[in-house]
């Protein structure tokens, strides 16, 4: 991968150019004209700078998004060759695009390795689309989502199961005292709603069902990580949504689930596969197919 794209990518992780520096052991005269030759490669501005700061402009902050997932798949490409060189010949790749896939896969996975000791896996965190594309491209062999993606050539799509959401509430706000939660509770409320910052077909979902059913929010915010989404919630800063089928996972203390009347939606645990898939993903799909029907 090249230099300046790592250099990239931990400048606008950690902000500074010195902290870079420090971490490659260069100087941060080095690292700023690497980053300046990125930028003309690139054909824009990626860093706003400032007397003894740096900045993500718009531009490298959507560069940054999908950026950080070539050295995702860079180091996946070794792994995989790495499997073959060894004569490692079962591999399996999987997306999943939220907390709630992987918990459900985890002892799936688990399970399948006991019957396929030499398997080697490589698991990645995608946005929606990108889960689409990915497997849709063959650099996918599974994945697993929380909601249905748009059609995609090259690419088969499964409803494995539904649940209804549940509503997520701070525990010592007044919400959380009711039973049931109606439309009418959620009118002045900031619905909170986790996406990866590139992705739009989250928030799509919850304007377009909100629209459907009539619900009104006060606004909707989003957060790039689940722990964030949840700590908020838990400060009141939001409610969120939270499938059924996870309220007897601990999530925090200081949030509570409550039903909603009508139920607002339902989470769809959704396969995404390619047209040909291996014999080795069609035995996984079909362990997680099976999980499901129980």
């Amino acid at each position: 991968m090249d230099n300046k794209l790592k250099y990239f990518l931990y400048a606008a992780q950690y902000g500074s150019f010195a902290k870079t520096a420090t971490h490659f052991y260069l100087s941060t005269t080095a690292i700023s004209k690497a980053i300046a030759k990125l930028e003309a490669q690139v054909g824009f501005a990626l860093f706003d700078r400032h007397q003894n700061a740096i900045e993500l402009t718009q531009a490298g902050h959507d560069f940054y998004e999908n950026a950080k997932y070539i050295a995702a798949d860079y180091q996946r490409a070794i792994q995989a060759g790495q499997a073959v060189a060894t004569h490692m010949q079962q591999h399996l790749a999987i997306g999943i695009s939220s907390i709630y896939e992987a918990w459900l896969l985890a002892p799936l996975l688990n399970q399948f390795q006991t019957t396929h000791p030499k398997l080697r896996l490589t698991l990645t965190h995608r946005s929606l689309e990108q889960l689409a594309q990915d497997v849709a491209n063959n650099d996918l062999d599974l994945a697993y989502s929380f909601a249905p993606v748009p059609p995609t050539a090259n690419l088969v799509t499964t409803v494995l199961s539904r649940s209804r959401y549940l509503i997520a509430v701070a525990t010592n706000s007044k919400l959380a005292a009711k039973s049931m939660i109606t439309p009418s509770d959620l009118s002045n409320q900031v619905c909170g709603y986790y996406s990866q910052l590139t992705s739009l077909l989250a928030k799509y979902g919850l304007t377009t069902q909100a629209e459907r059913t009539g619900v009104t929010f006060v606004g909707y915010q989003q957060y790039d990580t689940m722990e964030l989404l949840l700590l908020a919630v838990a400060c009141q800063q939001c409610f969120t949504f939270i499938p059924e089928v996870w309220q007897q996972r601990i999530i925090f203390p200081e949030i509570s689930l409550r039903p909603s009347a009508p139920s607002f939606d339902d989470y769809q645990l959704v396969a995404l596969r390619p047209t040909q898939s291996s014999t080795l993903a069609q035995s996984f799909h079909q362990l997680v197919q099976a999980s499901q029907a129980d």
